[in-house]
């Protein structure tokens, strides 16, 4: 849907019909202001506590084929950084910016994070 909108936008701008007096000038596109956080979305660490696939990726992965079967259970473990941290339980081994999330360590329970020389 979203393609032909685009493709019908894109006709209607390049027929030879159109008074360009009534389109947005390049003066009023320099005055629109765009957060530089919206531009740079934060990429996290993901950890599926099923199958224990490690991803880096500022949106959630995919859900689809996980290889313990089903659909993937991802955990956002937080920002990825240059602090190495390293879990007991599960050997998950991450560069995370602060001490990752505990939750759902694919060994069972809680992780257990330790922060390892850099």
């Amino acid at each position: 849907m979203k393609r032909v909108l685009l493709l019908i936008l894109c006709l209607f701008l390049l027929s030879p019909g159109i008074m360009k007096s009534s389109l947005p000038t390049v003066d009023a596109a320099e005055s629109v202001e765009v957060s530089s956080s919206f531009l740079q979305a934060t990429v996290k660490n993901w950890l599926c506590h099923k199958c224990s696939t490690k991803v880096q990726s500022a949106q959630r992965p995919s859900s689809i084929h996980c290889p313990g079967g089903g659909h993937h259970q991802w955990t956002n473990l937080g920002e990825v950084g240059e602090t190495v941290y390293l879990c007991d339980k599960c050997s998950t081994k991450v560069k995370s910016k602060n001490r990752p999330s505990s939750i759902h360590c694919p060994a069972g329970g809680h992780h257990r994070w330790n922060r390892l020389a850099n």
